[in-house]
């Protein structure tokens, strides 16, 4: 009854030819509280991101099964009202009902945005399709390297970006989280749209479904604090010492016209000044604190 079957055809950009069975567990917290709590004396678990918003743990104590642990948020180190700016700018076309305008929005904003920083830039994607059209789009546009990670993979793509002066990595999900580049090498992280999972994606439909039984509201109480959890941890490749300053836009017009905007905004770290304006972001940006 908890296990969840699915079966996945072959790659068709590779020699395999044979269908591959899947079975995994719907949910782990009986796994966790039955098996590997009680058997264990104490257990920490720590993070940057357990916690779609601060001190609202109550997603992640659901997801392990153990509401009875104590929980504490401690503050940040980092200084994200001095060094860091987030952009969210307005007027951007809806990527669920103006596809085709949404990329040709976004395309403009992240050509003005690695402008603006001259490269040292992450563009973080939530789909190969939409890197690749970007990139073919935006290559021949921009002077600065773009180095893609559907084309290179993780690894190459990371180490040229690096090796690469003022250079900009187009980046799927290994790259929202993970990856620790400090100094002025990373200034500006690009998250191009807000990182909701595939409702079709097998475990997490049957999921759904099963909240939908019970009465429940998947979207509000699984698929938007994952959200908000994703997004924290794409937010968080900026800033990784306390000499890190930079600019964080998210080109998703969603944070503005829909009610779980505000549940965007709060998982983000407290004080993080917030701009809508190209403008000001310019001069905001352009005031930093110099980083190594």
């Amino acid at each position: 009854k908890n296990l969840v079957f699915w079966i996945e055809a072959p790659n068709q950009n590779s020699r395999e030819r044979y269908y591959h069975l899947f079975s995994q567990p719907k949910n782990t917290e009986d796994i966790l509280s039955k098996t590997l709590f009680p058997n264990m004396e104490s257990v920490v678990l720590t993070s940057a991101t357990l916690s779609p918003s601060p001190g609202n743990f109550q997603y992640f104590l659901k997801e392990i099964g153990n509401k009875e642990i104590n929980t504490k948020t401690l503050n940040s180190p980092f200084k994200f009202n001095t060094h860091s700016i987030l952009f969210v700018p307005k007027g951007i076309a809806d990527p669920t009902s103006m596809a085709a305008k949404n990329k040709i929005d976004i395309c403009y904003w992240i050509e003005k945005l690695i402008r603006l920083s001259n490269g040292d830039a992450f563009v973080l994607f939530t789909s190969n399709k939409l890197l690749q059209e970007v990139y073919e789009e935006l290559s021949s546009r921009i002077d600065f390297p773009i180095f893609s990670q559907s084309q290179l993979g993780a690894i190459q793509a990371k180490r040229e970006f690096l090796e690469t002066e003022s250079s900009v990595l187009f980046g799927v999900s290994s790259f929202w989280q993970g990856v620790d580049i400090k100094g002025d090498k990373l200034r500006n992280v690009i998250i191009t749209k807000l990182p909701f999972q595939v409702p079709t994606e097998p475990v997490l439909q049957a999921k759904m479904e099963e909240m939908e039984r019970e009465g429940k509201s998947p979207f509000w109480e699984m698929q938007v604090p994952k959200t908000c959890l994703q997004l924290r941890q794409g937010f968080g490749r900026l800033i990784r010492s306390g000499t890190d300053t930079g600019m964080v836009s998210i080109l998703d017009p969603r944070v503005h016209t829909k009610s779980y905007g505000k549940n965007v905004i709060q998982s983000l770290p407290k004080g993080v000044p917030i701009v809508t304006e190209f403008e000001e972001l310019e001069r905001k940006f352009k005031n930093l604190p110099k980083g190594n």
